[in-house]
């Protein structure tokens, strides 16, 4: 083996042991932040839009416009209250334990996408119901909500 073959073979040594601890290193613990961080969102959360999204199609209603309205508290010690109110209706409560997983939010077993802009935070996917076509029958839908301290 001459020089030359012997300096190739060291640096294709080294590049693969190089290239090797760098694919480690990205997939172990360098977690990417998706989601706001828990203390970037407690406190009481007051919702500017209720709207749910029909799950068979039955397209968008804005909630708020019919008078239905939304809090959300948030405490440092992962306990929590999700209040929905209907219009001349009983309020719809999911108080209990919550907790932040990248850019999932989870409260008493209820999950939705929320993205944190400035002072309004935006959480999207949480189940519901909706009776979309005024026929006292409930159509299974998501709701979304945008919230302001």
């Amino acid at each position: 083996m001459n020089e030359a073959t012997h300096i190739s073979i060291c640096n294709f040594r080294f590049l693969a042991v190089l290239t090797a601890m760098l694919f480690i290193m990205s997939s172990v613990g360098c977690k990417d932040k998706l989601g706001p961080e828990p203390s970037e969102i407690y406190g009481f959360w007051t919702a500017t839009k209720v709207e749910f999204v029909g799950k068979a199609g039955q397209g968008t209603v804005n909630a708020t416009d019919a008078g239905w309205t939304a809090t959300l508290t948030l405490n440092a010690d992962n306990t929590g209250d999700l209040a929905v109110t209907p219009k001349d209706a009983d309020t719809w409560h999911w108080a209990g334990a919550w907790e932040i997983d990248g850019d999932l939010l989870r409260i008493v077993g209820q999950g939705a996408d929320v993205q944190l802009s400035g002072s309004t935070l935006y959480l999207t996917g949480f189940d519901g119901s909706y009776d979309f076509n005024n026929d006292s029958e409930i159509e299974p839908a998501k709701l979304n909500l945008v919230m302001v301290k």
